[in-house]
């Protein structure tokens, strides 16, 4: 009786693209042709997916005097991020033009983390004595209670640090009456937001 001979291999493959690769055990049992092999499979690193497109939004602000609308006194657009509906970019049009390269937004996070001030889930942050937090949900007509911090306004060249914010507050929704305040200077106003493509 011949005695049947056990033998053991690693195989390996790998298909040219680079992708999965293969090993396994295999056993070859005397002339009898059976075999059987032990496949087990290496995952390829899953690849980072793009963060998704921020919205985008036209911003027109006008003055307001007893429920009055008054002069246009900032054109421009602003961008918002998706995921944290965080407002991430802010532009101002002068004269027709608008420089994509000059964002005028203070960025989330700058200044002092302030928690007292927090609403609705959003963090407050206090930036040279104004409270913001950059929030901007899509279905609101204004900002919330602490706002956005623009750098400069043309309407205003002299005055830096313009906090955007709702005049009411509790519902962004009911209306679009908000506040623009620069230190000592405060002024009534109305926004009118709409959504668009990207401008860039």
């Amino acid at each position: 009786m011949t005695r049947a001979r056990l033998s053991y291999g690693l195989l390996t493959s790998q298909n040219q693209g680079g992708g999965d690769s293969k090993q396994g055990l295999v056993s070859r049992v005397g002339k009898s042709g059976v075999n059987f092999r032990v496949i087990s499979r290496r995952s390829t690193p899953t690849e980072a997916l793009p963060a998704p497109a921020p919205s985008w939004y036209s911003i027109r602000i006008a003055l307001e005097t007893a429920g009055v609308e008054g002069i246009t006194i900032f054109n421009g657009f602003f961008s918002v991020d998706n995921a944290t509906n965080l407002v991430i970019s802010f532009y101002e049009t002068i004269n027709g033009s608008t420089n994509f390269n000059n964002n005028i937004l203070v960025p989330t996070g700058t200044g002092t983390r302030y928690p007292a001030n927090d609403y609705k889930g959003f963090h407050a942050y206090d930036y040279a004595l104004i409270y913001y937090d950059n929030a901007y949900i899509s279905t609101w007509n204004q900002f919330d209670k602490n706002g956005v911090i623009i750098t400069s306004m043309s309407y205003r060249p002299n005055q830096f640090n313009v906090n955007l914010w709702a005049r009411n507050t509790g519902d962004e929704t009911i209306n679009n009456k908000g506040i623009a305040y620069s230190y000592d200077n405060r002024i009534n106003v109305l926004y009118f937001i709409l959504p668009i493509s990207n401008p860039t």
